[in-house]
């Protein structure tokens, strides 16, 4: 850090001491002008990072045909079991037959959901 301070006549433009009072020595007139330098060195070091996380599921097509399959079997099975329901005690038959048949569609329908979809992270670092 280095600080200069300089001194110049107003009117002949002649450096002058820093001290210097009254009229130029050099040219009689009174007046002077100063000026201060100053320089500072700075250094900076600036770093930055972030991160990115993107979830999302990913379909597999496989199971996917594998739950279509599934869907018609369950209804295949929902038919047969509302009608045995039906031939066997009628209405209460076909009721009874009709929510065994859900049961079996919501449980198979819990299994094969969790096979046919992934959840994928994905990390993305910047620096």
């Amino acid at each position: 850090m280095a600080n200069e301070v300089k001194c110049w006549c107003q009117h002949c433009g002649r450096e002058l001491e820093l001290g210097h009072t009254g009229k130029c020595p050099y040219c009689g007139e009174t007046g002077k002008r100063c000026e201060a330098i100053a320089s500072v060195a700075i250094r900076l070091k600036v770093s930055a990072s972030a991160t990115r996380t993107r979830v999302y599921f990913e379909w597999r097509n496989k199971e996917i045909r594998a739950i279509i399959g599934a869907i018609i079997i369950d209804t295949a099975i929902a038919l047969v079991f509302t009608l045995v329901g039906f031939f066997v005690s009628s209405t209460l038959g076909a009721l009874i037959g009709f929510v065994v048949s859900l049961v079996i569609i919501i449980i198979s329908n819990v299994f094969f959901r969790r096979r046919v979809k992934t959840i994928i992270r994905e990390i993305k670092e910047y620096k």
